[in-house]
């Protein structure tokens, strides 16, 4: 099993804000886990969402993805 990331993890890795974040898991965008109060994101489950193949992840990538949504 790949490791488990935070929100601040998480959102480092795809250079966007958390709240970004939260408001594409609140929409169901993003796989994660709620180990009780808490989410957790694996990376490759992330990517494979947001239609990212490379796990060496651009800025590019993300921001081409966040200006479409």
């Amino acid at each position: 099993m790949d490791e488990l990331l935070t929100i601040e993890e998480l959102s480092v890795i795809l250079k966007v804000p958390k709240s970004w974040i939260y408001s594409r898991t609140c929409r169901k965008e993003l796989p994660h886990v709620k180990i009780g109060r808490h989410l957790r994101f694996q990376k490759p489950m992330v990517f494979k969402a947001l239609g990212i193949t490379d796990i060496d992840i651009t800025t590019k990538a993300v921001i081409d993805y966040v200006n479409i949504r």
